[in-house]
């Protein structure tokens, strides 16, 4: 058995541990964030007085953490630029080559200059872990059962379904991970 972390500096529990007499229950823990205040408390948290959960001038992106790509020139006379993109953040973060090595796309083009701009648009992002990010990035509410998180395509954030956009799956670069989430 793992032992509980310890409450944190702030005075607020974490996700796994077990909430007190008063704090949460059976419908928070469903839900997520019960009382419509949460959301006002998100709104005046960052300022905005509009009605729009997300006011355009004040929200924040968080920049964009590409995983490791490779662009080098081959001996190919047709095609001599090569990009190569690592797909798998498990194995890059475990250092397993041998498996990091399994998840590399590789793509040839005719210039340097297309090269390293595929090898910009189509490495896909590093996401963060579900167990860093208890709220949603832009609505700032809890996940929890009906509530579910996933990472934003574009820069890797955890997000709600209200605030996520569904893309097509042909409009999303092949090298993104679509199904594995991480």
């Amino acid at each position: 058995p793992v032992p509980l972390p310890p409450r944190g500096t702030n005075g607020k529990r974490s996700r796994y541990s077990i909430p007190l007499r008063g704090e949460g229950g059976v419908i928070e823990r469903v839900f997520g964030d019960t009382s419509p205040s949460a959301v006002l408390a998100a709104r005046k948290k960052r300022g905005s007085t509009s009605g729009a959960l997300i006011d355009a001038d004040r929200f924040s992106i968080l920049p964009r953490t590409p995983l490791h790509s490779e662009v080098t020139r081959t001996a190919r006379s047709d095609l001599p630029w090569m990009v190569k993109i690592h797909t798998n953040q498990k194995a890059l973060d475990r250092n397993d080559s041998d498996l990091a090595q399994k998840s590399v796309r590789a793509y040839f083009f005719a210039t340097e200059s297309e090269a390293y701009a595929a090898a910009a648009s189509h490495a896909p992002p590093r996401t963060h872990p579900f167990d860093s990010s208890p709220r949603c990035f832009v609505c700032d509410r809890k996940f929890a059962l009906l509530r579910r998180a996933s990472h934003c395509r574009n820069c890797g954030v955890c997000v709600c379904s209200k605030c996520s956009t569904q893309w097509n799956s042909k409009m999303v670069p092949d090298a993104y991970n679509i199904k594995g989430e991480g």
